[in-house]
Formats: structure tokens, sequence, C-alpha cells
């Protein structure tokens, strides 16, 4: 996986530290781990064992958490056909989604260990964001990044308002509820901060709808650059070219990712990978429920963005 670099020696003796992480101990717990999900009725046998390590990682080796976790994961598969569902990689849809956004995930890790993803719209016309379809390739392709064998501390994400119209904006809250729920419950992800780039001063009247649902850790990490400049000022030179960084451009970043996805195509079109294969546990779909006509939707629409 050369979009992926691997961790310098120091590095991953440093994430290995901040995780606990010990080679003996997570064998014995990924054995568990295994032997815990066979013995599960209503999930499906059918799962790649490189996960397991994880979520396992994701939740600094809780055991409980992670089974929490990877029984949310299967559910959530079951539950989201529009974005686990008919994950072509060569569809009209999947090809369209990859001209629309951005979903790059950085090849370097910052010093301390944390990988950064940058999203930005690629699609002038809010009219034609079709914010499922960006969804599912986005999760198509962190499902990519989370088999990575190599080990991180936590994610860091870069949200660029540049391009962007309060019609972008609206697209991305109305799916908000469903993408963080599915992101907190049903991945092992430890995310530390959300940075906001070339974002317009109304922008906080838009996260007064974002934050609530968000842990509040990140609430107070959610920080806002004025200017590129600003950027590459706190995360350096792992920032692709277009920010200043000496890493390769979004543009070749993700010709990278497309290149990825076809090489795991038969992987991601497996439509039994990770499911459930009975009735889905009430936790789980306490957890996990989504509808539209409540929650966040009546929320920002009351949003008047200039």
């Amino acid at each position: 996986m050369d979009v992926i670099e691997v961790p310098s020696a120091t590095q991953l003796k440093q994430i290995k530290k901040d995780l606990g992480e010990d080679e003996d101990r997570m064998k014995s717990l990924e054995n568990v781990l295994f032997q815990w999900i066979d013995s599960q009725p209503h999930m499906s046998n059918d799962y790649d064992k490189n996960v397991i390590r994880y979520f396992l990682r994701g939740c600094k080796h809780d055991m409980e958490k992670a089974k929490k976790h990877l029984e949310c994961h299967f559910a959530a598969r079951s539950l989201y056909p529009e974005l686990f569902g008919d994950r072509s990689v060569s569809s009209e849809e999947t090809l369209k989604a990859l001209e629309m956004a951005y979903l790059a995930p950085l090849s370097k890790l910052r010093e301390n260990g944390n990988r950064v993803s940058v999203f930005k719209f690629n699609e002038p016309d809010a009219a034609n964001i079709d914010m499922n379809a960006i969804l599912k390739t986005f999760f198509m392709i962190y499902d990519i990044v989370f088999n990575c064998p190599h080990p991180v501390v936590a994610e860091e994400i870069i949200f660029d308002y540049s391009g962007c119209t309060p019609g972008h904006l609206m697209k991305f809250l109305a799916c908000s509820t469903k993408l963080i729920k599915i992101l907190r419950k049903a991945y092992a992800i430890r995310l530390t901060s959300l940075h906001l780039v070339n974002a317009p001063s109304t922008i906080d009247r838009a996260m007064t709808v974002v934050k609530p649902m968000l842990h509040p850790k990140i609430r107070e990490r959610i920080v806002l650059h004025q200017s590129n400049e600003n950027l590459h000022d706190h995360f350096g030179d792992i920032l692709p070219s277009n920010y200043g960084g000496k890493s390769i451009s979004l543009e070749e970043t993700l010709a990278k990712y497309k290149k990825l996805l076809k090489e795991n195509s038969k992987w991601l079109e497996d439509t039994d990978y990770m499911k459930m294969n009975g009735s889905i546990p009430k936790d789980c779909q306490d957890n996990l429920y989504f509808k539209e006509s409540f929650g966040v939707e009546g929320s920002f629409r009351k949003l008047e963005l200039d």
C-alpha cells in the first residue's frame, strides 16, 4: 500500500507506547476476539482478521469496547445499504463521487503518530452534489486504510471550505448526524481534532449544529484556520503541496486512492463481508439509528448562511 507510508522506527516506537501496545498481548486479545465473533450467530464469519487490530488499537485494547464497536460495525453494514451496499469501484456513482470531492488520508503521519485526512468539495455546483455517493466512497477508501497493518495514534481531519457555497454546507450538515453516528459507534476512530480552513465567519453558526453530536473533547478541539499558511504552520510539511507542504498534491493523492480502489475491488464488492446474519441487536439499532426527519435537519434548516 504505497499510498500510506510506513511509520519510521522512532514513530512506531512512540505510537505503540501511546497505545500501550505489546505484541504478545495483542495476539492474545486478537484470538479472544476471533473466537468471540465466531461464536456470535448473528455476525458473519466473513471478515478480515487484519481489521481486528484496528478495532483493538482504536479502543486502546479495551476488549469490551472493541466488541461493542465490532458488533456495531457489522450492524451498520446491514442498516445502511446506501453506504455499504453495491460498492462497485467502476460504477458511475463511485466515479462521480471521486470527481465531486477530495477524500484523502495523507500518506505521511504527523510526528506524534496521528493520521491526517483532507476533505474538500471539488464540484462548484451544490445541486450536483450526491452526499450518499460521497460518503459511500469515503467509507470504501477508509475501509482500505484501516486494513493497513501499521498503527496510528489517532485521526485528525481537515475540512477545506474553499470553493464551497452555503448549499454545499447545507448538504454536508444534512448527512452529518448519520456520518458522526457511524464513525463514533461503528468505527474505532480516535478523532482528536477537526480543522476548518478557508471558512467564512458564518461557519460558527453552522458549527452550533454539529458540536452537540461530537464528543466533548472534540468540541474543544475544533480549530479555525484563516488561511493555508496558517494551516501549514500547524501541520508542517506533511501537508500536500496545495497547502504549502512538501507531500504530493491532493490530486496526486486521490489518483493513488483511485488505483487502490481498483486493486481492492473484489474485496470491496463482497456483499456479505462483515454483515449481520440475522436480526440486529436492539442496542446496536439504538446506537446507530438515524431518521432524517428528526435531529439535526430541523436545526440546520433554521440557519441563515450568507
